[in-house]
């Protein structure tokens, strides 16, 4: 990227907040308590956060956020490492992907160094788990939750 690129536009950021202040001014015009302002704004800051994810999330930000959670690299996450640690990671990064994506189980095995049958496998394994220690559901729910998005009413 050169200078001139990176250069910020200041007319059109000039007129964004000259907008944002207009619509602040109407706001505060508009909601004369300050209970009713702070009702409205806590409601607009929810459904923000609650908005639902219209994409499926991309297979390396799920490479990323697993890795970090087990406090592992991530190519100690796609190795062929044998330790309960890193199978575990790999298990859960399979079945986050084919919960929150749009990837067959080929495409996954492809992805983490599985075959097809290795993916089914590693998914059969981390419901197995979620099924039978909470702490591990607790973990893999938190992850799932953060990649399809808040479930909102």
């Amino acid at each position: 990227m050169s200078i001139s690129e990176a250069k910020p536009n200041w007319e059109a950021r000039a007129l964004s907040q000259a907008f944002a202040e207009k619509r602040w001014e109407d706001f505060i015009r508009t909601t004369p308590t300050l209970a009713e302002r702070i009702a409205a704004l806590e409601k607009a800051v929810a459904a923000l956060q609650c908005k639902p994810r219209t994409e499926p999330p991309e297979w390396p930000n799920i490479i990323s956020a697993v890795s970090l959670t087990f406090g592992i690299q991530e190519d100690q996450l796609l190795g062929k490492d044998k330790h309960r640690e890193f199978v575990e990671a790999r298990q859960l990064c399979a079945w986050l992907m084919s919960k929150t994506t749009r990837m067959s189980t080929t495409r996954i095995g492809t992805v983490m160094g599985f075959t097809r049958h290795n993916t089914s496998h590693a998914v059969k394994a981390t419901e197995n788990r979620r099924e039978t220690d909470p702490k591990f559901k607790a973990m893999a729910d938190a992850l799932l939750a953060r990649f399809n998005g808040s479930k909102c009413a």
